[in-house]
């Protein structure tokens, strides 16, 4: 048996964020056309990780803002050392692989942020733990 070749595209979003006590880990992907959202969340001493259905297009809506919104780019994180503050912000990182270029990205979004199109940006990745 033949090892399985690499994904030829992968976009994957991962998102972290604690807000009143609670905490929310997603990781929303698409996988060579294959869309997944999975989810822990953490809450009261108890913590669930579950699977969301998302569509391609809902996942497209998210990914292909990225590079839509100028604002995104003074939330990027360019200092490997620079300390994160999860109570404070939401913490998106994405990576991706595509006609063979890859690339990352980490993004520090403060929950007070006042890029209302940011803003509407991260709450749509979090809408996905909800599904849809």
């Amino acid at each position: 048996m033949s090892p399985a070749s690499p994904p030829q595209e992968v976009f994957v979003i991962s998102f972290f964020t604690e807000k009143a006590g609670a905490a929310a880990q997603g990781t929303v992907s698409l996988i060579d056309q294959v869309p997944k959202s999975t989810w822990t969340i953490q809450s009261n001493g108890s913590r669930q990780t579950f699977d969301r259905p998302i569509s391609e297009d809902s996942f497209r809506h998210i990914w292909d803002r990225i590079s839509a919104l100028t604002e995104l780019d003074s939330y990027l994180s360019t200092d490997p050392g620079q300390a994160m503050s999860f109570t404070d912000h939401y913490i998106v990182g994405i990576i991706y692989v595509l006609s063979g270029k890859e690339g990352r990205r980490l993004y520090m979004i403060p929950h007070n942020c006042s890029a209302q199109s940011v803003l509407s940006w991260v709450q749509d990745i979090e809408s996905t733990s909800k599904g849809s």
